[in-house]
C-alpha cells in the first residue's frame, strides 16, 4: 500500500506534468527535507520555497546534500550521480556588495533569506548555490546576471577535495622561508615567504549527539546528550600547492612564536596569524568564514555521520547507545579551496585596492 506521502505526491502533481520521477530527480525541501517533484516551486507538505518558479526555469532547481560532490575525505563517500565532476558551485567573485541590489525573489531562487544572501555577498568570494546538475547551475547563473551579479561556476573536482591538506604539527621560520613539520608523516616541507599566496582563517565545530534507547520492541528513548566543541583553524597555501597546510589550534606547537608565545591558545593562534601576515608580503589573508558560516550552511548543508554504537547493561535494563557526529570540516575545506582556486584573481584585486 502506498504511503500517505506517496499519495500526496501523486494527487498534487499537475496533470500536465504527471509522471513518475526517479529519486535523483526529486527535489528535497530545504525546510522539512521531504522529496518533491522537480516541477514544483513550493513544497507540497510545508509550503517552503523550493527554488525559482517553473516559468522562470526550464527545470526546478535541486538542493544537494553536503556530501554529494568529490570524495569526502572525512567519510570516504564517493560522488553521487549527477555531473561527472560532482557538485557544481555558482560563485560571485569579487563579491564585496551590500546586497541591496538583489531582490527577495532572487534570494528565494537561491534558497536563501535576504540577510543570508547579503552576508555572503559581503565576502571576497560568495558561494551562492550548489547543484549536481550543470544545467541548473547555468540557469541560476543566468538569473544572477539578469540582476547585475556576475557569477562563475566551479566544480568539486576543480577544488581537489579528494586530497586532504597536510596536517601541520609545528613551524620554523627565518627571514627567507617557512618550514612545516607534517603530523605523523615525519615530513618537513618548506616554502619561501614570497611564494605564500593565501592564508585562510576559520573555526571547526564538532557536535556529538548520543541517544540511549531501550533494547526492546518499544525502542523508547531514555536519554539524549549533546556535546559541542570548536577549534580555531588556519590554512596556508603557496604558489605551487593547491591543497595547502592546515594548522589546528588544539594540536599545534606554538614554540615558533618565541618571545611572543602566550599561555592561552586563543592568543597564540591570533599571534601566529599576525606573524604569517607580516612575513608573507604577497599573501592574501581571508578571515570571512566565521562571519558567513551560518549563511553557508544553506548553500553547503552540514550532514551528520554515524559514530560509535554500543550495547550497555544496567541493573534493570539493556540499553542501545548510538552516536552521530556533525562537523563543518568539509564545508570549511570547500571554502578554503575555493579561495585558493581564485587566488590569482584575489591577489590582483588586493593590489588594485
Amino acid at each position: 500500500m502506498a504511503s500517505r506521502d506517496d499519495q500526496l505526491l501523486t494527487n498534487n502533481v499537475d496533470s500536465r506534468q504527471a509522471r513518475a520521477y526517479s529519486a535523483s530527480e526529486l527535489v528535497p525541501c530545504p525546510s522539512c527535507s521531504r522529496a518533491n517533484p522537480p516541477t514544483r516551486a513550493n513544497c507540497l507538505y510545508c509550503g517552503a520555497v523550493l527554488g525559482i518558479s517553473v516559468e522562470a526555469l526550464p527545470t526546478a532547481l535541486s538542493y544537494p546534500p553536503a556530501h554529494a560532490g568529490g570524495s569526502d575525505f572525512a567519510t570516504g563517500t564517493a560522488p553521487e550521480k549527477g555531473t561527472a565532476e560532482g557538485v557544481v558551485h555558482v560563485v560571485a567573485v569579487p563579491a564585496r556588495s551590500d546586497g541591496s541590489e538583489v531582490s527577495v525573489e532572487t534570494a528565494q531562487a537561491l534558497n536563501l533569506a535576504p540577510p543570508e544572501l547579503k552576508s555572503l555577498l559581503s565576502a571576497r568570494v560568495a558561494p551562492l548555490y550548489a547543484t549536481t546538475a550543470t544545467e541548473q547551475a547555468q540557469a541560476i547563473s543566468d538569473k544572477l546576471r539578469s540582476v547585475g551579479v556576475e557569477p562563475i561556476t566551479i566544480s568539486d573536482a576543480q577544488l581537489n577535495l579528494a586530497e586532504p591538506p597536510k596536517q601541520i604539527a609545528a613551524l620554523a621560520m627565518n627571514n627567507d622561508a617557512l618550514t612545516a613539520s607534517v603530523r605523523r608523516a615525519g615530513e618537513r616541507v618548506s616554502v619561501p615567504w614570497n611564494d605564500v599566496v593565501l592564508i585562510v582563517l576559520g573555526r571547526l565545530y564538532f557536535t556529538t549527539t548520543e541517544v540511549e534507547k531501550k533494547r526492546d520492541k518499544s525502542k523508547q528513548v531514555l536519554d539524549e546528550r549533546q556535546l559541542t566543541t570548536d577549534e580555531a583553524v588556519l590554512d596556508i597555501y603557496s604558489r605551487a600547492d593547491e591543497t595547502g597546510w592546515r594548522i589546528r589550534a588544539g594540536s599545534f606547537d606554538f614554540s615558533c612564536l618565541g618571545a611572543e608565545k602566550k599561555p592561552i591558545a586563543f592568543e597564540n593562534f591570533r599571534a601566529l596569524a599576525d606573524v604569517l601576515r607580516r612575513n608573507g608580503p604577497h599573501a592574501v589573508c581571508d578571515d570571512s568564514y566565521v562571519r558567513i558560516r551560518v549563511a553557508l550552511n544553506k548553500v553547503w548543508p552540514l550532514e551528520a555521520r554515524a559514530g560509535a554504537s554500543e550495547r550497555r547493561r544496567t541493573l534493570t535494563r539493556d540499553i542501545n547507545a548510538t552516536a552521530t557526529i556533525t562537523d563543518n570540516e568539509l564545508q570549511f575545506t570547500r571554502y578554503s579551496r575555493l579561495l585558493r582556486f581564485l587566488a590569482p584573481q584575489l591577489q590582483n584585486d588586493a593590489q588594485q585596492s
